[in-house]
């Protein structure tokens, strides 16, 4: 429990309750007494109420501060991860694009490559028949 001094106005209340019971001394034993001893006993009983929830208040703001810290540093988290998974996304676009290209490229040498194998094939053949032509005469 926190020290009743550091609860508002409990140091009033202290000296209000010492006061009554010290009065309730002075006095013989009788209904007022017992009146005022009851009183002293209230204030005691409410200000150890206000010093727990007092107590109580500090605590949840000091959860409410943390959840509040720990939530800022998510949201920062979150938006690195944010920021590296755009990146990642368009490295992979990059990648997507650039395989494209160059499967179109391949397909177009691969598409040159035939014809000059077509071309090669004729002229062989062509010389082939030159060679047999040549051996003939």
């Amino acid at each position: 429990m926190t020290d009743p001094a550091t609860v508002p106005e409990a140091a009033d209340a202290a000296e209000t309750a010492h006061f009554l019971r010290r009065f309730a001394d002075m006095m013989s034993n009788g209904q007022n007494a017992e009146n005022l001893l009851r009183a002293a006993d209230l204030i005691d009983g409410l200000m150890a109420r206000v010093s727990g929830a007092f107590d109580e208040e500090q605590l949840w703001r000091y959860k409410y501060e943390t959840v509040s810290h720990q939530n800022d540093e998510l949201e920062t988290e979150c938006e690195s991860l944010r920021h590296d998974i755009e990146r990642h996304v368009k490295l992979s676009s990059f990648i997507i694009t650039e395989r494209d290209t160059l499967k179109t490229t391949l397909q177009g040498r691969e598409a040159e490559l035939l014809e000059l194998g077509d071309t090669l094939k004729l002229a062989q053949e062509t010389l082939k028949g030159a060679q047999e032509e040549a051996a003939t005469k």
